[in-house]
């Protein structure tokens, strides 16, 4: 079955925080549509480049706007990155757990995205 596994990493800049990073792996059973996985496996390696140059610009005393423009960028890549992923995974794992009228599988679905969404709203803006 294919899972996703968020990891939250925080990495405190002079004026903000960057969080979130998503990495995914199957267990078997349904993976990724070829297309959805260079689309995913894309992202990620332009987010590795961006949050490069996020800690160079930290390095060299950037101009704080300049550094939370390049982290929004960072968060939208993830935030698409996330789309891709959660709807691969409804499409796949949820129907599929549906499909099979097994009440157990449906209810360990149902838990897995609630637990995700929870984690996401306490990820939430930070004060």
């Amino acid at each position: 079955m294919f899972r996703l596994r968020v990891i939250e990493v925080a990495l405190v800049f002079p004026c903000c925080v960057l969080y979130t990073i998503l990495e995914y792996r199957t267990q078997g059973g349904i993976v990724l549509a070829e297309d959805e996985k260079k689309q995913l496996l894309s992202r990620p390696r332009r987010i590795e480049g961006q949050a490069g140059g996020l800690v160079r610009m930290v390095e060299a005393d950037k101009y704080c706007i300049d550094i939370l423009q390049q982290m929004a960028a960072v968060q939208g890549a993830l935030a698409q990155a996330s789309k891709v992923l959660i709807r691969s995974h409804l499409e796949t794992c949820v129907a599929e757990a549906f499909k099979s009228r097994k009440a157990d599988e449906q209810a360990r679905v149902i838990s897995e995205l609630v637990d995700l969404f929870a984690r996401i709203n306490r990820a939430g803006p930070t004060k």
